[in-house]
């Protein structure tokens, strides 16, 4: 995906953007369902599904999100600790 096909969430996500909201949004940019996106995620669907529910990913997972995700590790990180 290039960076102009991203809608105002992809990158880099705003920080007063939650990130539940930020990652449905990128998810939908890359036209996945949460399951095709827990699959590439190597993860389960209600994984993704809590994630997007308000559900903050462990910590095991970030350097996941960030290989999938066009979003820098720091980015991801103050996006997250924003919300607490």
């Amino acid at each position: 995906m290039r960076l102009r096909e991203c809608n105002r969430f992809c990158y880099p996500p705003r920080m007063s953007t939650p990130f539940p909201v930020w990652f449905k949004s990128v998810r939908e940019q890359k036209k996945l369902t949460q399951m095709q996106a827990a699959e590439q995620l190597g993860l389960s669907s209600p994984t993704i599904s809590r994630w997007e529910a308000g559900t903050e990913p462990r910590s095991s997972h970030l350097p996941r999100i960030v290989k999938w995700a066009p979003v820098k590790a720091e980015k991801l990180l103050q996006l997250l600790t924003s919300a607490a």
